[in-house]
Protein backbone atom coordinates (compact mmCIF):
# COMPACT_ATOMS: atom_id res chain seq x y z
CA UNK A 1 0.00 0.00 0.00
CA UNK A 2 1.11 3.55 -0.73
CA UNK A 3 1.74 6.11 2.02
CA UNK A 4 -1.18 8.51 2.65
CA UNK A 5 0.58 11.51 1.12
CA UNK A 6 1.43 9.53 -2.02
CA UNK A 7 -2.15 8.29 -2.34
CA UNK A 8 -3.40 11.86 -2.02
CA UNK A 9 -0.89 13.01 -4.66
CA UNK A 10 -2.03 10.33 -7.11
CA UNK A 11 -5.65 11.35 -6.49
CA UNK A 12 -4.82 15.02 -7.15
CA UNK A 13 -2.99 14.08 -10.36
CA UNK A 14 -5.89 12.00 -11.65
CA UNK A 15 -8.40 14.74 -10.75
CA UNK A 16 -6.33 17.36 -12.59
CA UNK A 17 -6.09 15.19 -15.69
CA UNK A 18 -9.82 14.44 -15.69
CA UNK A 19 -10.98 18.03 -15.14
CA UNK A 20 -8.57 19.63 -17.61
CA UNK A 21 -9.51 17.22 -20.41
CA UNK A 22 -13.21 17.60 -19.64
CA UNK A 23 -13.29 21.43 -19.74
CA UNK A 24 -10.58 22.40 -22.23
CA UNK A 25 -9.75 21.73 -25.86
CA UNK A 26 -7.12 18.98 -26.33
CA UNK A 27 -4.23 21.35 -27.06
CA UNK A 28 -5.18 23.63 -24.16
CA UNK A 29 -5.51 20.68 -21.77
CA UNK A 30 -2.11 19.38 -22.88
CA UNK A 31 -0.52 22.76 -22.18
CA UNK A 32 -2.14 23.13 -18.75
CA UNK A 33 -1.21 19.58 -17.73
CA UNK A 34 2.34 20.28 -18.88
CA UNK A 35 2.53 23.17 -16.43
CA UNK A 36 0.76 21.34 -13.61
CA UNK A 37 2.08 17.78 -14.01
CA UNK A 38 5.09 17.98 -16.35
CA UNK A 39 3.14 16.12 -19.06
CA UNK A 40 4.41 17.09 -22.52
CA UNK A 41 3.52 13.96 -24.49
CA UNK A 42 0.28 15.35 -25.96
CA UNK A 43 1.57 18.86 -26.70
CA UNK A 44 1.56 19.70 -30.44
CA UNK A 45 5.02 19.49 -32.00
CA UNK A 46 5.01 23.08 -33.26
CA UNK A 47 4.07 24.43 -29.83
CA UNK A 48 6.66 22.30 -28.07
CA UNK A 49 9.27 23.56 -30.55
CA UNK A 50 8.17 27.17 -29.94
CA UNK A 51 8.74 26.87 -26.19
CA UNK A 52 12.14 25.30 -26.87
CA UNK A 53 13.20 28.01 -29.33
CA UNK A 54 12.17 30.77 -26.92
CA UNK A 55 13.95 29.20 -23.93
CA UNK A 56 10.69 28.94 -21.98
CA UNK A 57 10.27 25.17 -22.06
CA UNK A 58 10.93 25.17 -18.30
CA UNK A 59 7.29 26.19 -17.69
CA UNK A 60 6.31 22.70 -18.93
CA UNK A 61 8.24 20.95 -16.18
CA UNK A 62 7.36 21.37 -12.52
CA UNK A 63 10.42 22.99 -10.97
CA UNK A 64 11.46 25.74 -8.59
CA UNK A 65 9.26 28.39 -10.20
CA UNK A 66 6.12 26.28 -9.81
CA UNK A 67 6.86 25.20 -6.23
CA UNK A 68 7.77 28.76 -5.22
CA UNK A 69 4.49 30.08 -6.61
CA UNK A 70 2.47 27.40 -4.81
CA UNK A 71 4.36 27.92 -1.53
CA UNK A 72 3.92 31.70 -1.71
CA UNK A 73 0.19 31.30 -2.38
CA UNK A 74 -0.22 28.92 0.56
CA UNK A 75 1.66 31.20 2.92
CA UNK A 76 -0.43 34.18 1.80
CA UNK A 77 -3.62 32.21 2.47
CA UNK A 78 -2.41 31.22 5.92
CA UNK A 79 -1.42 34.81 6.73
CA UNK A 80 -4.84 36.00 5.57
CA UNK A 81 -6.39 33.51 8.00
CA UNK A 82 -4.08 34.88 10.76
CA UNK A 83 -2.31 31.56 11.18
CA UNK A 84 0.97 32.02 13.14
CA UNK A 85 4.07 32.02 10.98
CA UNK A 86 5.64 28.84 12.33
CA UNK A 87 2.36 26.97 12.12
CA UNK A 88 1.85 28.20 8.55
CA UNK A 89 5.33 27.00 7.57
CA UNK A 90 4.69 23.63 9.16
CA UNK A 91 1.38 23.23 7.32
CA UNK A 92 2.93 24.36 4.05
CA UNK A 93 5.64 21.66 3.95
CA UNK A 94 3.38 18.61 3.35
CA UNK A 95 1.27 20.59 0.85
CA UNK A 96 4.40 21.46 -1.15
CA UNK A 97 5.35 17.78 -1.19
CA UNK A 98 1.80 16.89 -2.21
CA UNK A 99 2.17 19.13 -5.27
CA UNK A 100 5.64 17.77 -6.11
CA UNK A 101 4.48 14.17 -5.77
CA UNK A 102 1.39 14.84 -7.89
CA UNK A 103 3.61 16.32 -10.60
CA UNK A 104 5.84 13.24 -10.64
CA UNK A 105 3.12 10.57 -10.51
CA UNK A 106 3.67 9.72 -6.85
CA UNK A 107 7.46 9.31 -7.12
CA UNK A 108 9.33 12.56 -6.46
CA UNK A 109 12.67 11.00 -7.38
CA UNK A 110 11.26 10.45 -10.86
CA UNK A 111 11.26 14.22 -11.41
CA UNK A 112 14.55 15.81 -10.42
CA UNK A 113 13.32 19.43 -10.76
CA UNK A 114 10.23 18.76 -8.63
CA UNK A 115 12.20 16.84 -6.01
CA UNK A 116 14.91 19.52 -5.87
CA UNK A 117 12.37 22.31 -5.56
CA UNK A 118 10.43 20.51 -2.82
CA UNK A 119 13.62 19.86 -0.86
CA UNK A 120 14.71 23.49 -1.14
CA UNK A 121 11.27 24.70 -0.09
CA UNK A 122 11.33 22.31 2.88
CA UNK A 123 14.68 23.67 4.07
CA UNK A 124 13.50 27.28 3.69
CA UNK A 125 10.18 26.61 5.46
CA UNK A 126 11.70 24.51 8.24
CA UNK A 127 14.49 26.98 9.07
CA UNK A 128 12.29 29.33 11.19
CA UNK A 129 10.99 26.30 13.09
CA UNK A 130 14.58 25.53 14.12
CA UNK A 131 15.42 29.21 14.68
CA UNK A 132 17.82 29.25 11.77
CA UNK A 133 18.17 31.39 8.64
CA UNK A 134 17.76 29.52 5.35
CA UNK A 135 20.54 30.34 2.89
CA UNK A 136 19.22 29.59 -0.63
CA UNK A 137 22.50 28.23 -1.99
CA UNK A 138 22.88 25.94 1.03
CA UNK A 139 19.32 24.70 0.45
CA UNK A 140 20.16 23.98 -3.18
CA UNK A 141 23.34 22.13 -2.21
CA UNK A 142 21.39 20.08 0.32
CA UNK A 143 18.84 19.16 -2.34
CA UNK A 144 21.65 18.08 -4.68
CA UNK A 145 23.25 15.96 -1.96
CA UNK A 146 20.01 14.15 -1.15
CA UNK A 147 19.16 13.64 -4.81
CA UNK A 148 22.57 12.15 -5.56
CA UNK A 149 22.43 9.96 -2.46
CA UNK A 150 19.14 8.49 -3.64
CA UNK A 151 20.24 8.08 -7.26
CA UNK A 152 23.90 8.80 -8.20
CA UNK A 153 22.99 8.52 -11.90
CA UNK A 154 21.16 11.84 -11.55
CA UNK A 155 24.58 13.47 -11.91
CA UNK A 156 24.48 12.57 -15.62
CA UNK A 157 20.86 13.57 -16.23
CA UNK A 158 20.65 16.62 -18.58
CA UNK A 159 17.47 17.91 -16.95
CA UNK A 160 18.97 17.78 -13.46
CA UNK A 161 22.16 19.48 -14.62
CA UNK A 162 20.23 22.26 -16.33
CA UNK A 163 17.95 22.67 -13.33
CA UNK A 164 20.74 23.05 -10.77
CA UNK A 165 22.94 25.21 -13.01
CA UNK A 166 20.11 27.61 -13.81
CA UNK A 167 18.85 27.98 -10.25
CA UNK A 168 22.36 28.36 -8.84
CA UNK A 169 23.16 31.12 -11.34
CA UNK A 170 19.98 33.00 -10.44
CA UNK A 171 20.68 32.68 -6.70
CA UNK A 172 24.26 33.91 -7.12
CA UNK A 173 23.71 36.78 -9.53
CA UNK A 174 20.23 38.19 -8.89
CA UNK A 175 21.01 39.72 -5.44
CA UNK A 176 24.08 41.39 -6.95
CA UNK A 177 22.11 42.77 -9.88
CA UNK A 178 19.34 44.04 -7.62
CA UNK A 179 21.82 45.69 -5.26
CA UNK A 180 23.92 47.24 -8.00
CA UNK A 181 21.36 48.12 -10.68
CA UNK A 182 17.77 47.72 -9.52
CA UNK A 183 17.83 48.79 -5.89
CA UNK A 184 14.39 49.86 -4.65
CA UNK A 185 14.75 52.50 -1.96
CA UNK A 186 12.17 53.65 0.62
CA UNK A 187 10.10 56.58 -0.61
CA UNK A 188 10.61 55.73 -4.27
CA UNK A 189 7.67 56.59 -6.53
CA UNK A 190 5.38 53.74 -7.55
CA UNK A 191 6.25 53.99 -11.22
CA UNK A 192 9.94 53.81 -10.31
CA UNK A 193 9.37 50.75 -8.10
CA UNK A 194 7.37 49.12 -10.86
CA UNK A 195 10.05 49.80 -13.47
CA UNK A 196 12.73 48.46 -11.15
CA UNK A 197 10.62 45.34 -10.61
CA UNK A 198 10.27 44.80 -14.35
CA UNK A 199 14.02 45.25 -14.82
CA UNK A 200 14.69 42.78 -12.01
CA UNK A 201 12.37 40.26 -13.69
CA UNK A 202 14.29 40.72 -16.92
CA UNK A 203 17.50 40.20 -14.96
CA UNK A 204 16.15 36.85 -13.77
CA UNK A 205 15.68 35.83 -17.40
CA UNK A 206 19.19 36.93 -18.29
CA UNK A 207 20.70 35.11 -15.30
CA UNK A 208 18.74 31.95 -16.08
CA UNK A 209 19.89 32.07 -19.69
CA UNK A 210 23.49 32.62 -18.64
CA UNK A 211 23.29 29.59 -16.37
CA UNK A 212 21.66 27.25 -18.87
CA UNK A 213 22.94 28.01 -22.37
CA UNK A 214 26.25 26.04 -22.26
CA UNK A 215 24.47 22.85 -21.18
CA UNK A 216 21.56 23.53 -23.54
CA UNK A 217 24.04 23.91 -26.38
CA UNK A 218 25.87 20.74 -25.36
CA UNK A 219 22.77 18.53 -25.14
CA UNK A 220 20.31 20.17 -27.53
CA UNK A 221 22.61 22.10 -29.91
CA UNK A 222 20.46 25.21 -29.64
CA UNK A 223 20.94 28.76 -28.37
CA UNK A 224 17.86 30.94 -27.86
CA UNK A 225 18.45 34.62 -28.57
CA UNK A 226 14.99 35.79 -27.47
CA UNK A 227 14.95 33.83 -24.20
CA UNK A 228 15.67 36.74 -21.78
CA UNK A 229 12.87 38.84 -23.29
CA UNK A 230 10.39 36.01 -23.90
CA UNK A 231 10.68 34.68 -20.36
CA UNK A 232 9.17 37.79 -18.77
CA UNK A 233 5.63 37.74 -20.26
CA UNK A 234 5.46 33.96 -20.76
CA UNK A 235 6.63 33.06 -17.24
CA UNK A 236 4.38 35.66 -15.58
CA UNK A 237 1.32 34.45 -17.49
CA UNK A 238 2.26 30.83 -16.78
CA UNK A 239 2.41 31.59 -13.03
CA UNK A 240 -1.13 32.98 -13.08
CA UNK A 241 -2.45 30.05 -15.11
CA UNK A 242 -0.69 27.61 -12.79
CA UNK A 243 -2.51 28.96 -9.73
CA UNK A 244 -5.94 29.34 -11.38
CA UNK A 245 -5.62 26.01 -13.20
CA UNK A 246 -4.72 24.12 -10.04
CA UNK A 247 -7.60 25.76 -8.17
CA UNK A 248 -10.06 24.77 -10.89
CA UNK A 249 -8.79 21.21 -11.05
CA UNK A 250 -9.52 20.89 -7.32
CA UNK A 251 -12.74 22.96 -7.44
CA UNK A 252 -14.09 22.38 -10.97
CA UNK A 253 -17.47 23.97 -10.22
CA UNK A 254 -15.96 27.47 -10.25
CA UNK A 255 -17.03 29.27 -13.46
CA UNK A 256 -13.51 30.22 -14.53
CA UNK A 257 -12.63 27.63 -17.14
CA UNK A 258 -13.28 30.09 -19.95
CA UNK A 259 -10.74 32.46 -18.41
CA UNK A 260 -8.13 29.70 -18.25
CA UNK A 261 -8.90 28.82 -21.87
CA UNK A 262 -8.30 32.40 -22.99
CA UNK A 263 -5.11 32.60 -20.97
CA UNK A 264 -3.77 29.36 -22.48
CA UNK A 265 -4.54 30.63 -25.98
CA UNK A 266 -2.66 33.84 -25.20
CA UNK A 267 0.26 31.81 -23.86
CA UNK A 268 0.40 29.79 -27.09
CA UNK A 269 0.27 32.97 -29.17
CA UNK A 270 3.12 34.55 -27.21
CA UNK A 271 5.33 31.48 -27.57
CA UNK A 272 4.65 31.19 -31.31
CA UNK A 273 5.20 34.93 -31.85
CA UNK A 274 8.55 35.00 -30.05
CA UNK A 275 9.65 31.84 -31.88
CA UNK A 276 8.57 33.07 -35.34
CA UNK A 277 11.70 35.09 -36.36
CA UNK A 278 14.34 32.95 -38.01
CA UNK A 279 16.95 34.43 -35.66
CA UNK A 280 14.97 33.58 -32.49
CA UNK A 281 17.15 30.52 -32.00
CA UNK A 282 20.36 29.36 -33.65
CA UNK A 283 21.91 25.93 -33.92
CA UNK A 284 25.30 25.56 -32.23
CA UNK A 285 27.91 22.85 -31.98
CA UNK A 286 28.36 21.15 -28.63
CA UNK A 287 30.98 23.10 -26.67
CA UNK A 288 33.81 20.98 -25.15
CA UNK A 289 33.21 19.86 -21.57
CA UNK A 290 36.42 21.53 -20.24
CA UNK A 291 35.27 24.82 -21.75
CA UNK A 292 31.87 24.43 -20.06
CA UNK A 293 33.60 23.80 -16.72
CA UNK A 294 35.78 26.89 -17.15
CA UNK A 295 32.70 28.96 -18.04
CA UNK A 296 30.86 28.01 -14.85
CA UNK A 297 33.98 28.58 -12.74
CA UNK A 298 34.33 32.05 -14.21
CA UNK A 299 30.59 32.73 -13.76
CA UNK A 300 30.69 31.78 -10.08
CA UNK A 301 34.08 33.36 -9.45
CA UNK A 302 33.02 36.68 -10.95
CA UNK A 303 29.93 36.69 -8.74
CA UNK A 304 32.02 35.95 -5.64
CA UNK A 305 34.44 38.76 -6.52
CA UNK A 306 31.58 41.21 -7.10
CA UNK A 307 29.98 40.23 -3.80
CA UNK A 308 33.27 40.79 -1.98
CA UNK A 309 33.64 44.21 -3.60
CA UNK A 310 30.10 45.25 -2.61
CA UNK A 311 30.29 43.87 0.92
CA UNK A 312 30.80 46.47 3.69
CA UNK A 313 34.35 46.55 5.04
CA UNK A 314 34.20 46.20 8.82
CA UNK A 315 37.67 44.90 9.72
CA UNK A 316 38.98 48.35 10.58
CA UNK A 317 35.73 49.95 11.69
CA UNK A 318 36.25 51.86 14.97
CA UNK A 319 34.68 50.29 18.03
CA UNK A 320 33.20 52.77 20.51
CA UNK A 321 34.76 52.42 23.99
CA UNK A 322 32.72 51.15 26.90
CA UNK A 323 32.78 53.72 29.70
CA UNK A 324 32.35 50.98 32.31
CA UNK A 325 35.69 49.27 31.69
CA UNK A 326 37.83 51.99 30.20
CA UNK A 327 37.58 50.56 26.75
CA UNK A 328 39.56 47.37 27.52
CA UNK A 329 36.57 45.03 27.17
CA UNK A 330 35.41 46.77 23.98
CA UNK A 331 38.90 46.43 22.49
CA UNK A 332 39.00 42.76 23.41
CA UNK A 333 35.69 42.13 21.66
CA UNK A 334 36.63 44.04 18.50
CA UNK A 335 38.54 41.14 16.87
CA UNK A 336 35.79 38.46 17.07
CA UNK A 337 33.21 41.05 16.06
CA UNK A 338 35.26 41.94 13.00
CA UNK A 339 35.52 38.28 12.06
CA UNK A 340 31.77 37.87 12.37
CA UNK A 341 31.97 35.71 15.53
CA UNK A 342 29.48 36.10 18.38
Amino acid sequence: TLPPLTRAAVAVREAAQEQARAHLAPDEAALLLGMLLSERGRLPADLDDAFTRTGTVHILSVSGMHVAVIAALLLWCFRTLTVPRKTANLLCIPLVWLFALAASGGDATGSAPAFRAALCATVVLAAPLLRRDAEPLHSLAFAALVLLALDPQTLFDPGAQLSFATVATILVWLPLLEKGLFLREPGMARIARFSRGVLAALAVGVAAHAGSWPLAGFYFHQFSIVAPLANLPISLLADVLLVVGLLLCLLPALPLWWLVSQGLQLLCSLALAFAAPFWASVSVASPPLPLIAVYYLLLGGTASFARAMLAPRRLFAPTPPNPGDGGHRAAASAVPAALGEP
